[in-house]
């Protein structure tokens, strides 16, 4: 009855124990591992609740319903798996529960509970690595407005491609002069005569700034 037990548990996350408890199922989100750069996956924990009133009509009812047998049926075989738990378990004892979990008995006579949390779905940690994507747009605020990071990009690239444009020209222009400059030195059509002033010096006479006595 114990595969009973834990298909109960998996379409309902309890199972009522008469007179004991009751076994409820408690999900655990996927965990982010540091030290070992994995993701560790969701997984389900079974744990005890001694102090809630188990449902256990609405199991032996089911149970009915799934074997299509008559209560008294499926309720004396739920008393002998009960029985067997209750009534053959020393202090420090163990006795499995295969899928669900183990039982001890504490020196108080209460129950200890050791889940073996076993999924159904067989999941397994993943790496934790950075993933980028090429192509993939994200909002970029520039200034008051927003755009996508791949209208920002194709924009930055396109003002790019204009100023190396203007660049080159520019520097296609200040090499033909230097080259005709050098053209003209060396075929001597340029003299330093030439870049001087043609004018004549002519001196004039000062007007005397003092008195002839």
């Amino acid at each position: 009855m114990i595969p009973v037990f834990r298909e109960y548990l998996t379409l309902t996350d309890q199972l009522p124990l008469d007179g004991i408890g009751t076994i409820r199922v408690r999900y655990v989100p996927a965990q982010l591992d540091v030290a070992n750069r994995i993701i560790a996956p969701p997984h389900q924990e079974f744990y005890f609740d001694q102090t809630s009133s188990p449902k256990v009509q609405d199991f032996l009812n089911w149970l009915s319903s799934r074997d299509n047998l008559p209560v008294t049926v499926v309720q004396q075989q739920y008393s002998t798996v009960l029985g067997h738990l209750t009534s053959h378990q020393k202090e420090h004892d163990e006795l499995m529960w295969k899928g669900i979990g183990s039982w001890k008995r504490n020196a108080d006579n209460s129950f200890h509970f050791n889940s073996t949390n076993e999924s159904y779905i067989p999941l397994v940690a993943v790496k934790a690595e950075k993933v980028i994507r090429e192509n993939v747009a994200h909002a970029v605020q520039v200034g008051e407005s927003s755009v996508d990071s791949i209208t920002m990009a194709k924009n930055l690239q396109r003002q790019k491609g204009k100023f190396i444009l203007k660049s080159g020209w520019g520097l296609l222009l200040f090499i033909a002069v230097l080259a005709l400059f050098v053209w003209i030195l060396l075929t001597g059509q340029l003299t330093p005569s030439m870049l001087s002033n043609p004018t004549k010096v002519v001196p004039t006479e000062a007007t005397p700034t003092y008195r002839v006595w």
